[in-house]
This record gives structure tokens, sequence and C-alpha cells, in this order.
């Protein structure tokens, strides 16, 4: 690691060790004055490659939602949700159950459960900073979901960043009680559709790149993405819930949009739908998404 990551990783461990104590939405002030340091513009990866804040900004340039000086504030307000995400792990790591139901609005947690609880189904979310919050929120809600997530832990520790030691560090403390699906395992989508068959439901974020399944628009470019979701819903007869959490700002509750979509074996329209769905959350807060760090790698050449 560089001196700016020796740091943040510093920062993640011992500052928001200590804040995360604190209940939201106090547990959060911290944030506006050091959530965004000790990131390199040019050289920062969170978990992709070097230079990630720097194709945040070119990929928010191309999407023509803000100006220049808008889209400097943006990425500053992201790394912040990046820093929140990270002390919310913490409280998944602690199982700080009332700091997890704190930071949702309490309506969306009761319309989330009446939808999770009434039939098992496809969750799909996307890579907001409440993604992992909306994986314990199933769970805490009665309906825990098998999640499909890629294994961070393959990756030797030295060379993890200090997203990735979170999130490794989270894994190994859910092996006891969260259900995962890693999506380099053998037999992945049979594991799937065994939960599912099961009567029990899968969770899965969607905007992930490197797959070449179908082609959806997103932001007036055709991105490649996965049809797994789609693929899972047909074959177990089961619908889909589209569950994204987002915040109006870094220290404000996250409000869940919900939206359900049936089993379809138009797979193209399904993503396509899911997607529709993904860019109207990203558009009520781009700060909030951290697809911006890799959304060129999923652009279709």
């Amino acid at each position: 690691m560089n001196i700016a990551d020796i740091c943040l990783d510093l920062y993640f461990r011992k500052v928001l060790g200590m804040s995360s104590l604190l209940p939201p939405p106090s547990a959060y002030k911290i944030l506006s004055a050091t959530g965004h340091l000790f990131r390199n513009f040019r050289d920062y990866s969170c978990g992709y490659e070097p230079g990630a804040l720097f194709m945040a900004y070119q990929n928010l340039k191309d999407a023509g939602l803000l100006d220049s000086c808008q889209i400097k504030e943006v990425i500053k307000e992201y790394l912040r949700f990046e820093t929140r995400f990270v002390m919310e792990n913490i409280w998944l790591r602690r199982q700080h159950r009332q700091h997890v139901m704190q930071s949702f609005n309490q309506s969306d947690i009761n319309n989330f459960k009446k939808m999770v609880c009434r039939e098992n189904c496809v969750i799909v979310t996307a890579h907001f900073s409440g993604l992992m919050e909306i994986v314990e929120l199933s769970r805490l809600t009665g309906c825990p979901a098998t999640l499909i997530a890629a294994n961070t832990m393959t990756q030797p520790w030295s060379c993890a960043t200090p997203v990735q030691r979170s999130m490794i560090m989270l894994y190994r403390s859910w092996m006891n009680h969260q259900p995962l699906i890693f999506s380099d395992e053998e037999n992945m989508m049979e594991k799937s559709y065994n939960v599912l068959l099961s009567k029990k439901s899968m969770i899965v974020a969607a905007d992930v790149p490197g797959y070449k399944g179908v082609q959806v628009p997103m932001f007036g470019k055709s991105l490649w993405v996965p049809a797994g979701p789609a693929i899972m819903a047909w074959k177990c007869n089961v619908p889909i819930l589209v569950a994204i959490p987002w915040a109006s700002a870094f220290d404000k509750p996250y409000r869940i949009f919900l939206r359900k979509i049936p089993a379809s074996n138009d797979m193209n329209a399904v993503m396509a739908k899911i997607f529709e769905y993904i860019e109207t959350v990203v558009r009520l807060n781009p700060a909030g998404w951290n697809g911006w760090l890799y959304l060129h790698r999923m652009v279709a050449q």
C-alpha cells in the first residue's frame, strides 16, 4: 500500500472503529470533515484499478448530469458515502442491530419487510453505500436472503486495499450467520436455484462490470450487464424485487426504492427495466453510487 492507503487504512480501523460506537445520525458527523480524506486522485483504486476517481470524473462528465465544479463536489460527497459504507460494515460485524435499523427510514423498513416476507424472490440491488445493510436488513426483518458476492477473500491481506480489507473482515464475520454464495464458486447458478426452490430469497447487485450477458441502456449508453437475476427468476418462477438503498446526503437515513418485476423469459427486457430503475435512483443523488468508478468498463464497444 502507498502512504495514502496506509493512512486510510488506519483511519478506517481506528477512527471509524471509535465513531461506529455511536448510533446514527451522531456517528455520521465525523464524515463531513474527514470522510473524503486520504485518497489520491491519481492513484486511488478503491477496489478497482488505480485512477478510479479520475475515471469517475470522466464517467460523470460523459453522463452529462453536472458541470465540472459540481462533479468535483459530487466525488467528494461520494467519498463520504464510501466511508459511511466502511463504518456501517463495522456495525454489521459487531451485529449492532439498532444502529442498522436506525440508519433507514422506518416506513421504508416496514414496506421492505412486507414485500420480502410475502413471498420469496430475487432481490436485486445496486452498489450504493447501503448495499450490505440491505442484506442485513432482510435478516433482521425475519426473511434472510442468500447474497451472491464477489469473493474479496481471495485477495491476500497484504495486497488488499482498505475498502477490500473492510469487505474481507465483514465476510469472515458473516460466515456464521449470513448465507453467502461467491461469484467464483462452481455451480453458482445451480446453488442459487436450489435456494429459490427451497422458498428462500436470493440477493444480488446487478451493476457489476466484467459480464457480457445482455445489453441495456443507461445514461445514453449501451452497457453489458449480467443476465443472472432475470435467469434465476424465470427458471424458478419467482418475481424480482428491486430494492435499492439511497440517501439524499451522506448523513441522512436511507430510503429504499422498491419495485417488483414479474419473471419473464425476455431477459433483455427484464434487465433493461432493472437498469432503468437503477438509473432513476442514481439521478436522485449521483454521489451515492459506486458505479461511477467502473461504468466505463461496462460500456459496449
